[in-house]
């Protein structure tokens, strides 16, 4: 997979560990150095909304919280962040975590526009019944939630009561 931050390219190479080169430079540089992790779950969303473009990081080893990269340097850890998280979507200009194996049904999701801030409110949950979430994905002008049992179409602002939810 390749993305591109500030105009560096970022590679995903040996297994787990993230690496970055500039343009025409020809020489690539860990940028998870001492934090990689021990599996091979890792998600990486460039944010939008925010006024400087970064990649955030998330896995299950990552117990401190996200990872946070601004396109030189280590990659640092986001303060405040959702912890044990293995999967992360960018959508109207919210992150959304999920996949905390401790609480399977709920997501996480950062202030509008801000995806640096996340407050412990910014949460909701699928019904159990549908089974733990196993993946989310942005769709057209939509949020698709991945579950053992289904798929749901979020469609709208997390903070509507009831949640827009489609099953």
């Amino acid at each position: 997979r390749l993305t591109t931050v500030n105009d560096v390219v970022v590679v995903c190479k040996r297994g787990t560990t993230w690496y970055y080169a500039a343009p025409n430079s020809g020489t690539f540089t860990s940028l998870t150095a001492g934090q990689d992790p021990s599996d091979n779950v890792v998600r990486a969303e460039q944010s939008q909304g925010s006024s400087t473009a970064a990649l955030y990081f998330t896995c299950s080893a990552f117990s401190a919280g996200l990872l946070k990269w601004t396109g030189s340097g280590s990659a640092s850890t986001l303060a405040s962040s959702p912890t044990a998280q293995t999967l992360i979507c960018q959508y109207k200009q919210r992150l959304y975590t999920a996949g905390d194996a401790s609480n399977p049904f709920k997501i996480r999701f950062s202030d509008e526009g801000n995806p640096d801030s996340w407050p412990t409110a910014n949460n909701f949950s699928v019904p159990a019944s549908r089974g733990r979430i196993t993946g989310l994905v942005r769709w057209a002008q939509s949020m698709l939630i991945f579950t053992e049992r289904c798929i749901m179409l979020f469609n709208g602002d997390p903070t509507d009561i009831p949640l827009p939810l489609d099953i």
